[in-house]
């Protein structure tokens, strides 16, 4: 079901205007519309009868209805995607295992069938050959860590000390508004709060355990940055200088779907400038940048949008809901991505 809808305190002859109504919108896109509304509203679902004038609040009543029917037809499809692409994956198993030969010998079945998986979630199942490539790319990505000592005694009990610093969370209590993970960034004095050494071995161990689960792949996963106090000439230098850190933005390599980017509190000139960062982005990820508007209005209407504000940390700079620790959504063990060499508390 879809909706239009226009302001309901015009003229009986407004409404004979087809400029002055929005396009056909699903249910929860007509809520986020509304929930920056005041005036009344006029709402006409497609091919029903016409709402009488309402306040946006009674509007979003009506409507929650529609919305729990969308979202549990989006679980049901999703649900019915997930089980397609498993048999499909299943089916193509013990070529794909030939395929990659001896490069990966010792892995389960598990760990070929998660690349099998996302590239029929991905791809549709119309480019069979990504996923040759992409195992490929995490074996040889793999290898190199290990040559460099960055796995080495890699785990939880190694990265969680430097959770707290204020540079990386995933969240456990909270999704977007279609139902994906969220992580959160704070970009400003990064370097500070976690020497590059750390930060790299950061990413290799969030970056695996993303690989352990299955909503990685479907819905896949948000970022959400806050862009606050950073600066055109610091962004510049840390793009130009050395680091390990860098060395893991790396395309088509790990079997998981990070499906929205977000960058809130963005300064004026990020938003012209935004092709400098957009090398470091994984390919087709939808990115959106969002700026010009003090931190109040920013987090009320943009993040709102996307996940509920409610549902994210409390205190700053989000004053949401969610009180839980740092490290709520980790725990030890990451399965069939488990490396010799890291902690043995993440073996399986």
């Amino acid at each position: 079901m879809s909706f239009r809808w226009m302001f309901g305190d015009g003229s009986l002859l407004s409404a004979s205007n087809p400029l002055r109504w929005s396009a056909y919108l699903k249910p929860d896109e007509l809520c986020d519309q509304l929930c920056r509304e005041t005036r009344p509203i006029v709402v006409e679902p497609h091919g029903g009868s016409r709402w009488p004038p309402l306040s946006p609040g009674e509007c979003l009543r009506r409507l929650a209805e529609p919305v729990r029917q969308q979202r549990v037809q989006l679980a049901l499809t999703r649900e019915q995607e997930s089980a397609r692409a498993h048999q499909a994956a299943l089916a193509r198993l013990s070529e794909f295992k030939r395929a990659v030969g001896e490069e990966a010998a010792g892995r389960t079945d598990a760990f070929f069938l998660r690349f099998l998986r996302f590239n029929e979630t991905f791809h549709k199942g119309k480019k069979p050959g990504e996923a040759l490539v992409m195992v490929r790319n995490f074996l040889s990505f793999m290898r190199v860590q290990r040559e460099k000592g960055r796995l080495d005694g890699l785990g939880l009990a190694m990265i969680r000390p430097f959770l707290s610093r204020g540079f990386v969370r995933i969240l456990e209590g909270a999704r977007d508004r279609e139902g994906r993970r969220v992580v959160l960034t704070f970009p400003l004095d990064m370097e500070k709060k976690v020497p590059d050494a750390m930060r790299t071995r950061l990413y290799i161990y969030l970056f695996l355990k993303l690989c352990c689960w299955e909503d990685a792949i479907s819905p896949g996963w948000m970022i959400l940055h806050d862009m606050s106090g950073v600066t055109l000439e610091r962004l510049t230098a840390q793009l130009l200088q050395n680091s390990e850190a860098k060395e893991m933005i790396v395309d088509k390599t790990f079997p998981w779907i990070l499906s929205k980017i977000l960058f809130v509190n963005s300064p004026a000139w990020l938003l012209g400038s935004f092709s400098l960062l957009r090398p470091f982005f994984p390919e087709g990820a939808p990115v959106d940048v969002f700026g010009g508007l003090g931190p109040p209005q920013n987090y009320a209407a943009v993040v709102d949008r996307h996940v509920a504000r409610s549902t994210l940390p409390t205190g700053a700079p989000y004053a949401g809901g969610l009180d839980e620790a740092d490290d709520a959504a980790l725990a030890p063990g990451l399965g069939d991505f488990y490396e010799p060499g890291m902690d043995e508390a993440e073996a399986p």
